[in-house]
């Protein structure tokens, strides 16, 4: 259980901005007293850091976590699609509309990685909508700021 509540971690330290970090970690520095007690915590970024991997140890065993995480790291769109390119792979797609949404200050899915994928899905002939969201939550802002989403899920839902 501690290898996963540290991989948690360093998983929550590499895909969220540390400036998102610092600022939520000046609210709350506690030693909580569990099965993590062993570790004694000396800085609020200490305590926020441990507080996320024990939210990831009550949601996730350790198996499908690490599931997660490799499913995450060996997918490979073409060549599980079977596709030569992607122009190709996306023709396929045609008579359906996308929306793809860029966090600007996302650590896990790029804006440089978004922009390519809607030029191909352009490429394909794909009816694609691309907006950039401001905020320095990462890809959890859709979880944190859902008010930030919700006019261009809408139009895209009612269109």
């Amino acid at each position: 259980m501690r290898g996963l509540a540290l991989a948690r971690m360093i998983s929550h330290k590499t895909f969220v901005s540390l400036d998102f970090i610092e600022e939520r970690a000046q609210n709350r520095w506690e030693q909580e007293y569990d099965e993590f007690s062993w570790y004694k915590v000396r800085t609020p970024l200490e305590s926020y850091i441990l507080h996320q991997g024990r939210k990831l140890v009550r949601r996730f065993d350790a198996n499908s976590y690490l599931q997660l995480i490799a499913a995450w790291s060996e997918y490979h769109l073409l060549r599980d699609c079977g596709a030569p390119d992607y122009a190709t792979l996306f023709a396929k797609c045609r008579h359906q509309r996308y929306l793809i949404i860029t966090i600007d200050d996302d650590y896990c899915f790029y804006p440089e990685e978004q922009e390519y994928y809607r030029k191909k899905l352009e490429e394909g002939g794909v009816p694609v909508k691309h907006i950039t969201v401001h905020s320095n939550k990462g890809h959890d802002s859709f979880l944190l700021e859902p008010h930030l989403y919700e006019k261009e899920l809408r139009e895209a839902l009612n269109t």
